[in-house]
């Protein structure tokens, strides 16, 4: 049994609303995650109360524990 020709478009045509349809609503919801991560990223970095960022020094060798090898 072959569908009518007519069916047939009609049933593409339905499929191409629906797609563009869930296009349109992925292009709104991806321009709201931009937004959220261009004000993200562009913010200065608070830092939790009472943490003081350190300078990292590398350690010098002790000097007594290789005379008592």
């Amino acid at each position: 049994m072959k569908m009518p020709q007519e069916l047939v478009i009609q049933k593409l045509e339905q499929q191409v609303k629906t797609l563009q349809y869930d296009c349109a609503e992925l292009q709104k919801h991806n321009d709201e995650l931009a937004d959220r991560v261009k004000k993200l990223a562009s913010r200065q970095p608070v830092w939790p109360k009472g943490y003081q960022p350190r300078r990292f020094v590398p350690r010098t060798p002790n000097r007594h524990s290789s005379e008592r090898n």
